[in-house]
């Protein structure tokens, strides 16, 4: 069976800020730290960073810092405004 490639896309730097405005509000609702957070997800803390800087692209990466955070992630598309 032949596996379709998808292409790639960036993440826009809006929906980027998007993304670290609500793991900067569900580490403020819970009170946890980035050391923390990568403690949970089995990284250092410098690993960590490096995944919030490089990988927040990738739905699992996000996936990953919610589900340390004691959250789930949720996505809607929303109408385009004309």
């Amino acid at each position: 069976m032949e596996q379709k490639k998808y292409a790639q896309y960036d993440v826009s730097d809006e929906l980027n800020a998007k993304v670290l405005s609500e793991i900067a509000r569900a580490k403020a609702l819970t009170k946890t730290k980035d050391c923390d957070i990568a403690q949970r997800l089995g990284k250092t803390k410098q690993g960590y960073s490096a995944m919030v800087s490089n990988n927040l692209s990738r739905l699992g990466s996000i996936e990953a810092i919610a589900n340390a955070l004691g959250f789930d992630v949720e996505i809607k598309f929303v109408p385009k405004e004309k």
